[in-house]
């Protein structure tokens, strides 16, 4: 048995939210995981810990981090913490409206894609012409594109939309 402490609570409504928003019942989450329905029924109700092995199962299943089943971090997974690390927002106190944007973000695929390729083009070797990032961004910056002009761009490009979507949600709130 592991001992995550005072998190069994936040583990068990973790557990619970990813089922219900899968909408699935736990006898089916049960067998596709190969557990007793009435050990997942515990599990969900705060009443035992799984084991590291069980655990991991249960991240892997849901798409999420161990880290954020027990309750250690907000961040769903390891890309998108990856993803905040990236934007520098890692440390950054961000507003409940501009949270709530990159909440909205990182549930969207396209997203993701677009800033690992641009992630991608920064930490390849310069000039790379395999490299999709490099094509688009010669494309659109011509002869003088380098990685830190591009790295300068895509943060004040994001900065820029996460300004106007909070100043859109703001707007909607009046």
């Amino acid at each position: 048995m592991m001992d995550i402490d005072g998190n069994i609570t936040i583990f068990g409504q973790r557990l619970t939210g990813l089922r219900e928003e899968k909408k699935q019942q736990q006898k089916f989450v049960a067998a596709e995981l190969s557990l007793k329905p009435q050990v997942l029924a515990y599990y969900e109700k705060g009443k035992r810990s799984p084991d590291f092995g069980t655990l991991s199962k249960l991240a892997n299943y849901y798409g999420v981090s161990v880290d954020y089943l027990i309750g250690n971090t907000d961040i769903r997974s390891y890309e998108d913490y990856h993803i905040i690390r990236m934007l520098d927002l890692e440390h950054q106190i961000l507003s409940i409206a501009e949270q709530k944007i990159l909440k909205v973000l990182l549930k969207c695929q396209s997203f993701k894609n677009a800033l690992n390729s641009i992630i991608d083009y920064i930490n390849s070797p310069p000039d790379d012409p395999n490299m999709p990032g490099y094509i688009l961004a010669k494309a659109h910056y011509g002869d003088s594109v380098n990685k830190g002009i591009l790295a300068q761009q895509v943060h004040k490009y994001l900065d820029t939309c996460l300004k106007q979507i909070g100043d859109a949600l703001k707007e909607s709130e009046v």
